[in-house]
């Protein structure tokens, strides 16, 4: 972990989802199935909160976002960024998504886990933050869990710092902790293939690549072949 920290202290997470059109998708595809889920009544978990680029949004909506990043770093960043902002209901700790014993039992409505699992290299790990995400969340509540897709992932070199997961183990495992997978999408499909191109594109020509994305998202084919995939998943009532 102490890697990964050191990773981050190097890397520009705060421009990572705006820099360019290809980086965009991503963000824009995520934001478009999420909004059906987060609005001014949601009481929003953000684990792993990078700069704050989902928290902001969110809160910006209306929604009370309580944001926890491992990298200290992060956190600092959007301490500052608050400093510049009024009437947002954000609050920002450093924590760790692996322990989230800070927080009562069905604390929250809806958990944001867009970059924990990206980082866990052992199965126990894995399941130990699906577990306190799913202790932390009230019954009928959201998780939003992100990952990387393995086998592209390995197909680009497999960066050591990144952990790629199959789309199959994903939804079998939230499954067997207690939650409903509801939506599976791939987020930046090929556009991470086809950057070069997508950088070229004018705004119009932007929205349109990222329509078709948006279209296509949730088909098998899609999400086999995406870097970044999300889930929607409810936590549902276990049998006695």
């Amino acid at each position: 972990m102490n890697n990964i920290r050191e990773y981050y202290l190097s890397y520009d997470e705060e421009s990572r989802l705006i820099k360019d059109n290809a980086h965009k998708v991503e963000f824009d595809t995520s934001i478009h199935l999420l909004n059906k889920y987060i609005d001014a009544n949601s009481k929003v978990l953000d684990i792993g909160a990078g700069t704050g680029r989902y928290t902001f949004y969110f809160a910006k909506k209306g929604a009370s976002v309580l944001a926890i990043d491992f990298v200290e770093r992060h956190v600092e960043i959007i301490e500052n960024k608050l400093t510049k902002m009024e009437n947002l209901k954000i609050r920002v700790e450093q924590g760790d998504a692996l322990d989230l014993s800070r927080f009562t039992d069905e604390e929250f409505n809806t958990i944001l886990c867009m970059g924990p699992l990206y980082h866990l290299p052992e199965t126990e790990q894995q399941i130990k933050c699906l577990n306190e995400c799913r202790r932390v969340l009230q019954t009928g509540g959201i998780l939003a869990i992100a990952y990387i897709n393995k086998s592209v992932h390995m197909e680009y070199g497999g960066n050591p710092y990144f952990v790629g997961l199959e789309p199959d183990y994903m939804e079998s495992t939230l499954d067997q902790l207690g939650f409903k997978v509801r939506e599976h999408i791939a987020t930046d499909g090929v556009s991470p293939k086809i950057g070069r191109l997508i950088n070229k594109l004018n705004e119009k020509q932007y929205r349109q690549w990222l329509d078709f994305n948006i279209e296509i998202c949730k088909c098998k084919a899609s999400i086999e072949n995406t870097l970044h995939a999300l889930i929607i998943a409810e936590k549902i009532e276990q049998p006695c």
